[in-house]
């Protein structure tokens, strides 16, 4: 028997329906019959009659329709076969009320009407036999309460599954709400990580580049110091060039002068060679006259003779002076034409002299001039070089600044990194604190309240993770739509596994939380037929 056939057993047991009250059933029906149709137009036109009902049929078109239906239900009813197939009927009666809105108050009323009518034709037929009208009267009210109690319980029990899967589609769709939110802002949190350490790095690296400019720029700024110092030094030494220079220059000019005056003296010297050549040359000749006349007066004194001999010892002498004059006049001529002679080549000398002043001078107006040039771009150099030094003072320091703001700015990263970090483990645990609440909420006894089919029980299993993994576990808990297993490390929220026990039993799970020391399983598929798995199993599945 499934499991059912056995509830709908249970229920005919517990209404005292056996198999007298069952022909009772059948017997109450041959007066019940006749007036069943007009039993259900009377029904039908109450249900119009009332604003709230009547919109629930929606319309005088579908009467027809549902009065027939009602009166093949109400003739399946008294057949008393209750089989399956009117327990299915009975289970979609209630699944449709809930569909349109027909709430059990609604649904009792409509219930009572009808009995009501049933009752008034079973007196109105039975009542000369009080004994099979007691019977009658009975059997059709036990009949009709267990149509009901199966349409309400139908009706609460779909409610119920449809409540269930609103509340598993809100945690679903919570969880996975959350569970994404968590992502994305992890996701965030990871990246803030990655760039708080990107920059972290790449501030290091700032860092050590800032303080080597910082230490270039005071080395710089020690040699652009030691620049100002030689060109201050180099401005002294072209001062100093420029003076020396001006008195080669005053030099050059005054040898010039004196130059040109021993020039001068050196053209008088050489009119007074040449007046002295002149006055040489005069006296040989009248030395050469002279010697002429004393040897005339010779030979007119050897013609005197004795008388002459005086004359003649003058005119020797005349001879032996006009000699010697011509002899000192030849060695005047000879000293002069030396004096000329050195002269020309002194004159020579002093016009290559007074060339090579005047390159000299040229060279010193230019070495004047290339220093006065050189000075002032000394000066320039040394403002440029003044204002470099000044700049990079300034560029020291600003470097120095920027040290700090960037250790500044790397502690801050720090900070930011330890942050995100903190953030990370704390939406971790608000993750594993929602899977926990989401999966409280599922196996909560308001969100399944299908706890009459759950069961304690001890029943060994094997887990199969999808891995291919296999471990023992032991099944604590049981009912329609899931179990709890022990122990709390089986799988992470979400994970599919396959419990299989027994010979031939396997049930596909999701695994909803871990808490109290428990995993919480949710049966995929069709809800778990408790009562034939404990057939199957021999009652060996629950330990009450």
């Amino acid at each position: 028997m499934t499991g059912g056939a056995q509830e709908l057993a249970n229920r005919l047991e517990f209404l005292g329906i056996d198999s007298e009250k069952r022909q009772f059933i059948v017997k109450s029906f041959d007066a019940i019959k006749p007036e069943l149709p007009d039993i259900i137009a009377r029904f039908y036109e109450r249900v119009m009659g009332n604003p709230e009902t009547a919109a629930i049929i929606g319309g005088p078109g579908n009467v027809s329709r549902l009065q027939k239906a009602q009166v093949s239900h109400w003739t399946s009813l008294f057949s008393a076969k209750f089989d399956a197939d009117y327990a299915q009927r009975a289970v979609a009666i209630g699944a449709a009320h809930l569909r349109v809105g027909l709430e059990p108050r609604l649904y009792i009323a409509g219930y009572s009407f009808i009995q009501g009518e049933i009752c008034e034709v079973l007196v109105r037929a039975l009542r000369k036999k009080p004994d099979m009208l007691a019977k009658c009267l009975s059997a059709a009210q036990a009949a009709i309460m267990l149509d009901m109690e199966l349409a309400i319980s139908a009706y609460l029990t779909q409610g119920e599954e449809k409540r269930h899967r609103e509340l598993g589609e809100l945690a679903d769709q919570l969880e996975a709400t959350i569970q994404s939110s968590v992502d994305h802002v992890l996701e965030n949190m990871n990246r803030t990580s990655e760039a708080a350490r990107y920059i972290h790095d790449h501030i290091a690296k700032v860092n050590q580049r800032a303080n080597s400019v910082s230490d270039s720029t005071q080395e710089t700024a020690e040699n652009i110091s030691r620049v100002a110092a030689a060109t201050e030094e180099l401005t002294v030494t072209e001062q100093e060039i420029q003076s020396q220079v001006g008195r080669c220059a005053e030099v050059a000019r005054s040898a010039v002068a004196e130059v040109a005056n021993a020039s001068e003296r050196m053209t008088g010297l050489s009119e007074a060679s040449d007046q002295i050549s002149k006055a040489a040359t005069l006296i040989s000749d009248i030395a050469s006259q002279t010697n002429l006349l004393a040897l005339n007066a010779t030979i007119e004194a050897a013609r005197a003779g004795e008388a002459g001999k005086g004359f003649a010892v003058v005119a020797a002498e005349v001879k032996a002076l006009a000699t010697q004059t011509t002899k000192a006049t030849e060695e005047i001529s000879g000293f002069v034409a030396a004096i000329q002679r050195s002269s020309g080549d002194v004159s020579t000398a002093v016009d290559g002299i007074q060339q090579t002043i005047r390159t000299v001078e040229e060279i010193t107006d230019a070495i004047r001039i290339s220093s006065e040039e050189q000075a002032r771009a000394n000066s320039e150099i040394g403002v440029n070089v003044h204002r470099s030094a000044e700049g990079t003072r300034l560029v020291s320091g600003s470097m120095r600044e920027v040290a700090k703001e960037v250790s500044d700015v790397n502690g801050r990263t720090d900070e930011l990194s330890q942050i995100s970090t903190a953030l990370t483990d704390e939406i971790q645990e608000l993750r594993r604190t929602v899977r926990t609440l989401v999966g409280k909420l599922r196996t909560h006894e308001e969100f399944d309240r299908r706890a009459a089919y759950r069961v304690e029980c001890r029943l060994s299993a094997d887990a199969r993770l999808t891995t291919g993994k296999t471990q023992p576990v032991t099944i604590t808990n049981l009912s329609a739509d899931g179990c709890a297993v022990s122990g709390t490390d089986l799988a992470r929220t979400g994970a599919l596994l396959t419990l299989e026990f027994g010979a031939s039993h396997s049930l596909s799970c999701v695994v909803l939380n871990a808490a109290d020391g428990r995993t919480h399983l949710k049966f995929k598929g069709k809800a778990l037929d408790i009562p034939a798995l404990r057939s199957a199993l021999g009652g060996k599945s629950a330990a009450a």
